[in-house]
């Protein structure tokens, strides 16, 4: 199973950097970035087709979070006021939370199909 590469905030014009928020926007949790999903996906495009293709050459599961991290064709830092990066690249606990059901059935699907049979939660 592969995790495809989640939307970075890492560069301009869409760098995150704390750094440069005031107090008030961090207080306010109104300090972040948005950008495209389709600039996104164009920043990382041979990063996102070399991660397919691993996916294909070994059979692996590639799960996609960018329709969650990037509602409506926006790729955000925050949703409803909670920050979903720690920087421009890493995810918060807020986005590990919000993508917990996701990788949850992601990861039981794949054990499932691994064996052919279901396989009892622990």
């Amino acid at each position: 199973m592969l995790l495809q590469v989640l939307p970075h905030f890492d560069a301009e014009p869409f760098l995150l950097d704390y750094e440069r928020c005031s107090t008030w926007e961090l207080i306010g949790r109104s300090c972040g970035q948005r950008m495209p999903r389709g600039v996104a996906d164009d920043l990382q495009a041979s990063t996102l087709a070399s991660y397919r293709h691993a996916a294909f050459e070994t059979g692996a599961s590639l799960i996609d979070v960018r329709p969650t991290l990037c509602p409506e064709n926006a790729c955000r830092t925050t949703i409803a006021g909670e920050p979903l990066y720690l920087n421009g690249g890493h995810i918060s606990v807020s986005a590990s939370h919000l993508l917990a059901p996701e990788m949850t059935d992601a990861l039981r699907a794949s054990r499932f199909s691994a064996s052919g049979t279901s396989v009892a939660a622990d």
